[in-house]
């Protein structure tokens, strides 16, 4: 009876180890495939992971400060950067009033003093530039990169390159991670792939062109050509001789103007706007209200300043100020001191696919002043000879600029490439030589260009010539 229950107990912890074991590997794949489904990592070519994402809400606040920044660095900014970045502080944003105070997921907020966002010229391309965005949290430490540039389908005047991300984890050195689409096959695109057969290089006189002859070699025939497909337009075309046994690969190329994003394109409307700026004392006559106008005071039998009092959704007369209701012009509309303009719309009815060299109209609701205004700076009778201290509403003519975006499309240059292969069952013997170009003695032969070109190789009488000058 014993022996039995020892047995008995010995097969039992077995099969707990056994169920243990298998819980524990059962955890370990779990948490590898959280991170393979969850986690969109960068890896370059060093194989290093540049992901600096590591939950939803640093990604959030990473993604809000970069926005952020492509209106902060305008052309203006932009100018002061030259050959130096230019770096800011979050704390220096947050006391501008452009950011608000980064709180992380843990509910605590980051730190402002440390985190900041630098900017500095892209190499020495023109209008391009790296952004770094370091932000400092209480448990997460990173840094993202940038590349920003001034291009045609930008919002704001920087906005980031078209197809490339940039992303580094901050111990890692700084590199460009390029990313491209996916191989996409144009069905499409009706254009037969054509290559030079048989295969000739340029013609070149300085070089030595290597030739060559094949006998006893096995080839398999050319597969189909693989169908249009998307690739860089720093991509080589690919050719040789049908007869050389090295010769596997044929790419040919084509590129061609296609539509490649619609993005919002930004008219501006620039104009002088009437602003009250503050108030001031000011000695005239009982009987007048006054207002100053870019240090002109003008005297007025009504009251001036319900002006304040319209804004874009009025539409109604206010006081003295007579509404006219909504007008169209041929061009941006610049307040006056009898009359008022506020911006309602750019009309883009007479664009079509973009609004280059089409007349675009300008739709203000206007608003025109009934009460009488004279010129007190010019008449002093309208002063009275400072009987009375009034005090005054002091107005200035600033310069504003309207703007209204619609969707325009983006033309650019997308290049395709066409490739066939081949298999070779067997080399043969090959013959090589370097001649001049276009040797029809070898062309007669049957030797085929290889593609490789040498310098010519000097004779003694040249070595000579050299070294006695």
């Amino acid at each position: 009876m014993y022996t039995e229950e020892f047995e008995t107990d010995d097969i039992s912890v077995k099969k707990l180890l056994i169920k243990i074991v298998i819980a524990l590997v059962m955890v370990i794949i779990g948490f590898i495939l959280k991170k393979v489904l969850i986690t969109n990592e960068y890896i370059n070519k060093e194989g290093i992971n540049t992901n600096p994402y590591q939950n939803a809400t640093y990604k959030d606040n990473m993604e809000h400060i970069n926005n952020v920044m492509l209106g902060y660095f305008d052309e203006d900014k932009l100018k002061e950067i030259k050959d130096k970045p230019y770096k800011v502080t979050i704390k220096e944003l947050i006391d501008e009033g452009i950011l608000v105070s980064i709180v992380d997921n843990n509910d605590k907020v980051c730190n402002s003093k440390k985190s900041y966002v630098e900017i500095s010229p892209f190499e020495d391309r023109e209008n391009e530039y790296i952004l770094k965005t370091y932000l400092k949290c209480s448990k997460d430490d990173n840094y993202v990169l940038k590349h920003l540039g001034h291009y045609n389908y930008c919002g704001d005047f920087l906005c980031e390159k078209e197809s490339v991300a940039i992303s580094q984890k901050i111990t890692s050195p700084t590199e460009i991670v390029k990313f491209r689409e996916e191989d996409n096959v144009n069905k499409n695109l009706k254009v037969y792939p054509l290559e030079d057969t048989p295969y000739v290089p340029q013609e070149d006189p300085t070089n030595q062109f290597e030739y060559a002859k094949t006998t006893g070699a096995k080839m398999d025939n050319w597969s189909l050509w693989s169908g249009w497909t998307k690739t860089s337009c720093d991509t080589k075309k690919e050719n040789c001789d049908d007869r050389d046994p090295s010769c596997r690969r044929k790419i040919v190329l084509h590129e061609r103007e296609e539509k490649i994003k619609n993005y919002s394109n930004k008219y501006e409307a620039p104009r002088k706007e009437l602003k009250q700026t503050t108030t001031s004392e000011i000695k005239g006559c009982n009987n007048y209200n006054y207002i100053v106008v870019d240090d002109v005071i003008y005297a007025t039998n009504a009251v001036y300043t319900m002006l304040n009092s319209i804004s874009s959704s009025t539409k109604t007369t206010q006081g003295n100020w007579e509404y006219k209701g909504e007008k169209s012009f041929d061009s941006p509309q610049s307040d006056t001191v009898l009359k008022i303009y506020k911006f309602v719309k750019i009309d883009f009815s007479a664009c079509k696919e973009t609004c280059e060299e089409k007349p675009l109209k300008y739709v203000y609701d206007v608003y025109e002043f009934t009460g009488t205004l004279e010129n007190a700076s010019e008449n002093a009778d309208f002063l009275c000879k400072g009987s009375v201290s009034k005090t005054v509403a002091l107005y200035k003519m600033t310069d504003v600029v309207d703007t209204n975006s619609r969707k325009e499309p983006v033309y650019g240059k997308v290049c395709y490439y066409n490739m066939k292969t081949r298999s070779i069952k067997s080399k043969g013997k090959t013959k090589k030589k370097f001649s001049n170009f276009d040797d029809q003695k070898l062309l007669a032969k049957d030797y085929y260009y290889t593609g490789k070109v040498q310098k010519p190789k000097e004779n003694e009488n040249d070595k000579e010539k050299k070294e006695t000058k």
